[in-house]
């Protein structure tokens, strides 16, 4: 099955092509949302003298492996990929503690100055 094909049949089952500008290298990419408000983001890779295919979240990752097999594109290498943001350390709320007690200290020195 060609990236073309994939792409249609995702169409099919009801994802849309991405808004934002492909990427360099990346062929084409869908979103969608499963039932249950999941969503989904697929991009299409070359690979060698195929194409991969990228998914975000990894969870859903037996579900499009469901899709392609019913569909007769089994042989597919499909890759996770995590959008998630990675957690914030302990030192933020400090760094941010910092920074709103300079901007105060700051802001008192102007009207200080303007006062004198």
């Amino acid at each position: 099955m060609t990236a073309s094909a994939v792409h249609q049949l995702l169409a099919e089952v009801g994802f849309r092509n991405v808004l934002w500008p492909a990427p360099l290298g990346q062929l084409w990419g869908v979103v969608g949302e499963l039932d249950g408000g999941l969503r989904l983001v697929i991009t299409c890779m070359p690979s060698g003298s195929g194409f991969r295919l990228h998914l975000s979240p990894a969870i859903a990752r037996d579900w499009l492996l469901d899709v392609l097999a019913q569909n007769g594109a089994a042989e597919i290498a499909v890759v996770t990929d995590s959008l998630e943001q990675p957690h914030a350390t302990g030192a933020t709320p400090w760094l941010a503690l910092s920074l709103g007690a300079g901007a105060i200290a700051l802001f008192g020195w102007v009207i200080s100055s303007i006062v004198r």
